[in-house]
């Protein structure tokens, strides 16, 4: 077994855990236990297009550091989930307008280098940026203008329902 700070523990054989903040329970990390399986690979490729423009943009995956052979992403606000009715609702109709406009470009942009996102969660920091996190579950298919959500936590079902890229 291997273990971290402040005791965490990752049983050996595990891919990824998610590992809550001892002081803030609000905050997660995520912990991967060997840096060959899919999800860090694909984590890193959509990290790498994420250049300048999309990083203006407001939009995010964490940033990670090998440590010991470990992936380690960095700390990530979960409080607010974009993809909570509640939270939407709190939203002015102006700022739904503006996180549905960047979450739509952000998809576009990784359609663009074949990449598409199944069970990927969203979470807006206290910046103001759209955190996406997990991308264990992420496809390669052929580059498209069209981008695919499939059972995403991006933003709510109310808003992506109809969605068809």
């Amino acid at each position: 077994m291997d273990t971290l700070s402040k005791g965490t523990v990752i049983a050996d054989g595990s891919t990824a855990k998610i590992i809550v903040d001892g002081n803030d329970s609000n905050y997660v990390y995520k912990i991967y236990k060997k840096p060959n399986y899919d999800e860090p690979n694909f984590h890193y490729e959509i990290y790498s297009h994420l250049d300048n423009k999309m990083s203006d943009l407001g939009v995010a995956v964490p940033s990670f550091y090998v440590n010991s052979g470990l992936y380690r992403m960095q700390r990530i606000d979960t409080s607010k989930p974009l993809y909570d009715e509640d939270v939407w609702a709190s939203l002015t109709p102006n700022l739904q307008k503006e996180y549905l406009w960047r979450a739509r470009i952000f998809l576009k942009s990784l359609a663009g280098y074949g990449l598409f996102l199944k069970n990927v969660e969203a979470y807006i920091q206290d910046d103001d940026t759209i955190m996406f996190i997990d991308f264990g579950d992420v496809y390669r298919a052929e580059p498209s203008t069209i981008f695919r959500i499939e059972s995403s936590q991006v933003l709510p079902l109310s808003v992506t329902k109809d969605w068809t890229g």
